[in-house]
Parts: structure tokens; sequence; C-alpha cells
């Protein structure tokens, strides 16, 4: 905006003249007897306005003198009646009556030029000083100049702009951009000059592109990305949805509400990125973590997932077993929103139920028609894991039917086992006759099912005696010295051993697998060592009826 007769001093001369502890400077106008003064001649230091000692007072027809040694400079009046004395720094004005007065500002050397307190001179000449704020001016007797400068159309516009940009300022300067806008709509343009209404229309402008950024770039509040049944939102470049997606807000994340544009829009902020997002997405309030109610995970093979999002395709935040209890907290259609061990996250509600899974044990069923062992399973599906394997005859507790699958106990463990491998009849352990070990080398297996492969229970002798409880095709289920088990019925007939034969020897024996005598040393020159040979003590080499070999009765080795 036009000024009268801005002075503007040089950057350089500036910098130069600064003191070493660093001042503000800024420059003024000075009207002396309705004259201007050189450019230079008056500065604001530090909030007070200062000017050239020299310049001012030898306008007014004094002489000034300068004491190098005291940093001295000293105003003579005219006609030499009076003198007032101004040392570099301080504040204090030295008269030649003896008395002294504090000054609004202590003296200073700007590029050897001594700056003093305008006030002070005009006060020790006793000229009229008038200070104008709108065009920055020291008026020392110079009426004539300011009616001047006050009249003219520029300065009416100035001085009724300025207050209000000054106020305008403040209001930006706190952030209070809005209360700015406002302050400076109460200018009224239409009485301006065209200098004026074009700085206002400018001021208008910077302010209202300081609202227009921050009503863009700046959070209002925090919201929360929520979209039905997907996994993310996505963001748009424009509020249109024909308009290109910039990037996706994963479901339930928090986000900057910028601003309300229209269209079903809002513009918002996601990890310093900006962009435009459909509003019906967004929510004002966070996630709930308030678990109304327990349910119980069901209806699936082993396990249900917990996910990000309501949707199939959401990352998965953990694996929950069956049978297991998640906290309820929400419904959102084909999932609940809900808790478990810390996790928070969807889940299908088709997998959920408010039925605690049943312990209580009301019969007891026995494991049937498998060859060995039946499943306990994690679930009620032949898919599922195994738990553990239940032997064959062995005893479960019944909970509950599951389809074909029945939810049992066994050992402290819960699980399902196929409805076809269990009975309420309990094994046969009535033994009905004796039965001896025959046909094999040493002993035969007592196992845990009718199967080669059936882990050993107990091992029997030969000749050994089991007591016979029922068929089982080519195995009989037999008790052994309180165990019960499964040996092969080509290992076992009624026939008993015969009673052993007296023999006057002792000691070990020896025979061959296909021998008919036991011999008293391995030595006997008619026991064939080429074939297998085993020991035994006389009494069982009796009982397989091996007789003894004449030979070696009497040798001697």
């Amino acid at each position: 905006m036009k000024k009268v007769l801005s002075v503007v001093l040089a950057f350089a001369l500036l910098a130069a003249c600064l003191p070493v502890w660093g001042q503000s400077i800024e420059s003024v106008n000075i009207y002396v007897n309705n004259d201007p003064m050189p450019d230079g001649t008056g500065m604001i230091i530090d909030d007070c306005t200062m000017c050239g000692v020299r310049t001012v007072s030898e306008s007014f027809g004094c002489r000034v003198d300068w004491d190098e040694a005291m940093q001295k400079a000293t105003i003579y009046s005219p006609d030499g009646a009076d003198a007032c004395g101004m040392v570099i720094g301080s504040r204090t004005a030295y008269y030649l009556n003896g008395s002294t007065s504090e000054m609004t500002g202590a003296p200073v050397l700007l590029n050897d030029t001594t700056m003093v307190p305008i006030r002070a001179i005009s006060e020790f000449l006793g000229k009229t000083l008038i200070w104008d704020s709108v065009t920055s001016t020291a008026f020392i007797d110079s009426p004539e100049a300011y009616a001047a400068v006050t009249s003219a159309d520029w300065y009416i516009s100035e001085a009724a702009v300025r207050p209000v940009f000054a106020r305008a300022d403040a209001y930006l300067a706190a952030g209070q951009l809005y209360e700015a806008q406002a302050e400076l709509d109460t200018i009224d343009v239409t009485a301006l000059t065209s200098d004026a209404a074009a700085e206002v229309a400018a001021k208008k402008a910077e302010v209202a592109a300081q609202i227009q950024n921050y009503d863009e770039q700046t959070v209002k509040k925090v919201v929360y990305a929520r979209a039905g049944k997907f996994s993310y939102v996505d963001v748009h470049s424009e509020p249109d949805w024909s308009s290109p997606v910039i990037f996706t807000v994963p479901f339930d994340n928090a986000v900057g509400f910028v601003s309300d544009v229209g269209n079903g829009f809002a513009r918002i902020e996601y990890n310093g990125s900006f962009g435009y997002l459909e509003k019906s997405y967004l929510k004002d309030n966070p996630p709930s973590t308030f678990v109304t109610k327990v349910l119980y995970v069901a209806n699936v093979n082993e396990a249900a997932y917990i996910r990000s999002a309501p949707a199939e395709g959401a990352s998965i935040v953990a694996t929950i077993p069956i049978d297991s209890a998640v906290g309820y907290i929400e419904d959102l259609g084909d999932f609940y929103r809900v808790e478990c061990q810390g996790n928070y996250g969807y889940m299908y509600s088709r997998y959920l139920t408010d039925r605690e899974p049943s312990r209580n044990v009301t019969r007891v069923l026995y494991v049937t028609g498998v060859a060995e062992a039946a499943s306990l399973r994690k679930a009620p599906s032949a898919d599922s894991s195994v738990i553990v394997n239940v032997p064959l005859n062995g005893a479960v507790g019944y909970i509950g039917d599951y389809g074909d699958f029945y939810r049992v106990e066994y050992q402290g463990k819960y699980g399902y086992i196929l409805v076809r491998y269990l009975t309420d009849k309990k094994p046969a352990t009535n033994v009905s006759k004796v039965l001896y070990v025959t046909n094999v080398k040493e002993s035969a297996s007592l196992r845990t099912a009718p199967s080669d492969s059936a882990s050993v229970v107990a091992d029997v002798p030969l000749n050994g005696a089991v007591g016979y409880i029922e068929d089982y095709g080519d195995f009989y289920r037999v008790e052994y010295q309180g165990k019960y088990g499964y040996m092969k019925v080509m290992y076992l007939t009624d026939a008993a051993p015969p009673p052993p034969v007296t023999d006057n020897s002792s000691g070990f024996v020896y025979y061959t697998p296909s021998g008919t005598r036991y011999h008293k040393s391995l030595l006997c020159p008619t026991l064939d060592n080429s074939r297998t040979v085993y020991f035994t003590d006389v009494s069982h080499a009796q009982a397989m009826g091996l007789g003894q070999c004449q030979v070696c009765k009497n040798y001697s080795n």
C-alpha cells in the first residue's frame, strides 16, 4: 500500500550497524519544520523511536559536540543557554543546570551515527512531537505536513485498514483462521482507494488460501473405517466413485476426518496420505471391546478362524479350536465380532453357539469293530486331528450325539469317536476253558488287539496256560495272569502238555530244532552242529518229548 515518504534502509547498512548483542530495527520517517529528513535519520530500535542526533538537532539550529572518550553527545540550545548530554548505552540525560531525566531508550551507535530517543530531543528543545503509527512517521513541529498526510484519501483508507489487519494477523498467529476471515470481512472496500482495496483483496485471498489448506490438510477428528462385508475400503483421488483408487484402509482402522466435501464423500487422512472416502464407511466410535456373552465354537471340522474383518478373504487373526469359548461383542450379519485370549476380530456366526460343550458322562461305552484301536478326534469328522487312540475294548464315557460321532471322554481327554466303533456291551471276561501255548520255540505274544501288529501285553511261555474267553477269527480273546488280550489260535491247544520225564541228569542240555534227542554236551559226535542249536534244562527237554542221547549220556569232555 502507498505510504508517504517511505524510508528503506539497505540490508547491508543495517547489518553493519547492528550491535553485537542483537536488536530489532525498523526504519521510520521524520518531519522537522514540515520538511522530511533524509533516509536513515529515523529508526525504531527495540521499540524505541530513535533519530540521528546531529541531523535533527542541527535542523533546529543547535550545536552538537561529541566526546569520544566518554562516548557522549551534547546538544546545545540555539542560544547556548542550555545543553543536554546523552551517553551511549545509558538512559540518563544530563542537563547544564545539573538536573537529569530518564529517557525512553538508551542511545546507540549505528554506522558511526549516534542514534538517540527522538522524544528526548523534542522535549529538550520544547518542540511538539506527533507520532503517526499508520505511516510510522514522527512529526516534529510539522503541523502542516501532518495535516497534509492525514487528510489524503490513501491515508484515510490505510487508517481504516491497518487496525483490522493487525487484529486479523493476531487471529492468524493464534491459528484462528475463520476469526481472521470474519475480521477482514468487516472492512468496507467501497470506501477505500483502489490500492487499499487491492491490498484488502490480497489479504482476504491469503487467509482464504490458509483456510482451504486447513480444510484440506488438517484432521478435525478421528473416525473408523467400517465397510460392511469388506475387509478394506477404497480411498479415491476425487469425491467420485469413478475416480482412481489411490490407497485402501483396512477394516476397523482409524483415519483422520478432514472435511465433508458433499456427494456422499469425506476427505480423510490415513498414514500421511489424503483422499476421499464414502461417508457411510466412516464411524465415529471405535470398534467395541465390550463382551456381553460367551459363545462356543461348533459345526466345524476342527477349528474356526477369527479374521481381521467380517469377510471371507480377510486375514486370520487367530485359530480357535472346536468347543473353545469366545466372547461375543456385536452382530454384523453373517459375522460376529468376538474376543478370544486377547484377540479381537470377526468369526462366522454359523460356527458359534451359546450351547456349552457338555462334559457330563452319562454311560460307559466300549471300543469295538476295530483291528486294534479307535481314534479319539478333535472334531466330529474323519478328517479331524487325532487326540489319542483308544484300544479295542477300551472304555470311554459317553457325553452326547453328533451325527455319525459320539462326544466322549477318555482318560481326561474330550473328543469324538465314530458311533460304529462303540458299543455299550462290556467286553467278556468270563473264562470258559483252559488252553496251552504250543507250536512256538519259547513263547507266544498276548496282544492288545486281534492283529499281528498290535502291541504286546505279555509273552506267555511254551506250555503256559491261558483262559479262553471268545473267538476273534484267527485270534482268541484270553486271560493270562490277570491280563486280557488276544493270542493267535495256531499257538493254542486244549491238550495239556505231557508230565515231566524223570531223568537223573542235570544241568543244561542241547538240541536241534528237528532233533528227537537232547544232548548233555555240544561236543557230542552225533549232534549236527550245522543246524541251529538250542539249549534248555532237562525237564523242559523232556516235556517237549525229546529223548536223551545215549552216545553222549556218559560223554565227558
